[in-house]
């Protein structure tokens, strides 16, 4: 199994920031002030609650441990900070581009399993994040669960990681 060690120190913090890059690459594409507290909320859940693919258990592990203690550090993910500046496309965009370049560094430093497997976590992350609120409607009553741009900014997520949309169902 690959372990922190395998990666330079530049690799390690685009692993760290792609769960966060994930969620926000999906949250941004239909942003909605009543719905994006109960998406942050998913975000923050996601990383301990979703199943992770067997094969990618510990390497997910170690980047949530991480996550995990730098939370309470209350220190950012180093890099993160390209991802506060501009409008909310122009960021999410950024956001995508990041997730392409972990797709290259999981296939040079892990196993095609845990590869994927750390993908379809990335990927599951972006759909508990968009199955989070209804979007429209009033106040959360009516609308649908996943909006039409939440929906796109799903295949997109799926299209940057490499991973069948069906793959986090």
């Amino acid at each position: 199994m690959t372990k922190k060690a395998d990666f330079t120190t530049e690799e390690w913090n685009r692993l760290l920031q792609a769960p966060v890059a994930a969620g926000f690459a999906v949250m941004l594409a239909d942003p909605d002030f009543t719905g994006i507290l109960r998406e942050l909320k998913a975000l923050s859940r996601a990383f301990e609650r979703l199943d992770v693919p067997r094969e990618a258990e510990e390497l997910v592990g170690s980047v949530v441990a991480d996550l995990r203690a730098m939370s309470e550090r209350k220190e950012h993910i180093p890099g993160s900070e390209d991802f506060t500046e501009g409008r909310p496309e122009e960021i999410r965009v950024r956001m995508l581009e990041n997730l392409r370049g972990v797709v290259p560094i999981l296939a040079v430093r892990t196993t095609p399993g845990e590869a994927m497997g750390f993908r379809v976590w990335l990927l599951g992350i972006g759909r508990a994040v968009a199955e989070a609120s209804r979007e429209g409607g009033f106040f959360g009553i009516g609308g649908a669960r996943v909006s039409e741009k939440e929906k796109a900014a799903l295949r997109e997520l799926a299209e940057a990681l490499e991973v069948p949309l069906a793959a986090a169902a």
